[in-house]
C-alpha cells in the first residue's frame, strides 16, 4: 500500500483514502449513467490510462488506433487566457511523456460511441462546427473546440453528489487503488493519482 508523502516529519504517517474496485466501478458507473454522457468516457480513460488532464483535452481521433488498439500521447493543452478559441497544443516537456499506450475493448466501444454522438452533433451544426478533430469537444457554445481542462476537473462534482462520496473520501481524493481482475480492466494493481490539474498513473 502506498502512503501519501507529508512535507512535516512525523513517525507515523496516515493512510490516504482509497476507492476499492466496488467504488470504482460505482463512481464509471454512475458517470456513465447519470450525469453527462461524456464524463464515463473521460474516467475511463483517466482511470485506466493515468495521463494529465490537458493530455487529456488535446487528444484527437487521430491518436486513436482502432486496430492496434492504443492511445498515442504527443502533446498537451495550453490556454493561459481561458479563451475557449485562443487554446494552444504544445508539446510534452519531456520526450519521456510521448508515449503510446495500450487501451482493451471497453475503451475502444466507449470511444466509438462517442464518436457516433459527436458525428451526429457535426451533421447538425455544418460547418458551425470547429472540427479539427478533438475528441472531447464542446457541443455548444464553440463547438468542436477543446473543452478546458477546468471542466473536466468540474465534473466530477455532479458525480460525487449522485454517488453521495463522503467529504472525508472526497477531500482525500488522491488516489483510487484499483485491485486485480476489476472487470473491464486489466488484472494489475495501480493508483488513480489526482492533483490540480493532473490526474497519473503511480
Amino acid at each position: 500500500m502506498c502512503l501519501r508523502k507529508k512535507r512535516q516529519k512525523t513517525e507515523e504517517q496516515e493512510i490516504p483514502k482509497y476507492l476499492e474496485k466496488e467504488e470504482l466501478g460505482l463512481l464509471l458507473d454512475t458517470a456513465a449513467k447519470k450525469v453527462l454522457e461524456i464524463d464515463y468516457l473521460v474516467f475511463l480513460i483517466l482511470s485506466y490510462i493515468g495521463m494529465r488532464v490537458g493530455e487529456l483535452v488535446a487528444l484527437k481521433w487521430k491518436d486513436i488506433d482502432f486496430d492496434d488498439p492504443a492511445i498515442g500521447i504527443t502533446k498537451t493543452y495550453y490556454n493561459l487566457t481561458n479563451n475557449t478559441i485562443k487554446y494552444e497544443l504544445v508539446p510534452p516537456k519531456t520526450r519521456r511523456l510521448r508515449r503510446k499506450i495500450t487501451i482493451d475493448e471497453d475503451i475502444i466501444k466507449a470511444l466509438q460511441k462517442h464518436n457516433e454522438v459527436q458525428n451526429k452533433v457535426k451533421d447538425r451544426l455544418g460547418l458551425a462546427y470547429h472540427d479539427k478533430g478533438f475528441i472531447f469537444a464542446k457541443k455548444e457554445r464553440q463547438p468542436g473546440y477543446p473543452i478546458f481542462i477546468k471542466t473536466v476537473e468540474n465534473r466530477m462534482g455532479p458525480i460525487r453528489a449522485s454517488q453521495s462520496i463522503s467529504n472525508e473520501l472526497y477531500a482525500n481524493l488522491c488516489y483510487f487503488k484499483m485491485l486485480n481482475n476489476l472487470v473491464g480492466f486489466p488484472p494489475a494493481s495501480f493508483r488513480f493519482h489526482a492533483t490540480a490539474g493532473t490526474i497519473a498513473l503511480g
